[in-house]
């Protein structure tokens, strides 16, 4: 895979993303994953002028193979700056735990065979 491909801007035709995770994880109203997602889809709009969809002009392997190369370069360093807060004798400044669900969460929804009907 070539992460560095550079894609175009998404045009999307296809499903919104969002509401898709949202049934696929049953997230409540009130569930925080669903409040950080629901603002960078509107991120998203912001600087694209529409949620991110399927069939949206980009392939969407390379474009989680590179959030996912950035996502291990951020991992290394909350592990070193986390490692000197302890070897100074500080609490770690940085929660992992939440990184951690979205992980797993990410983990079983490729590792998945179910299959939800899919609503625009």
């Amino acid at each position: 895979m070539n992460a560095t491909k550079i894609q175009p801007i998404p045009k999307g035709t296809g499903h919104t993303i969002l509401p898709f995770i949202v049934d696929f994880f049953h997230l409540p109203e009130d569930a925080w994953i669903r409040a950080d997602l629901e603002a960078r889809t509107a991120r998203g709009i912001e600087t694209y002028g529409e949620p991110l969809t399927s069939e949206n002009g980009r392939d969407a392997a390379i474009d989680a193979l590179q959030e996912a190369e950035d996502l291990l370069q951020y991992a290394a360093q909350i592990v070193i700056e986390n490692d000197a807060d302890r070897a100074a004798g500080r609490h770690p400044r940085h929660d992992v735990l939440p990184i951690r669900k979205v992980m797993r969460m990410v983990e079983e929804m490729l590792g998945s065979e179910a299959r939800l009907p899919l609503s625009r």
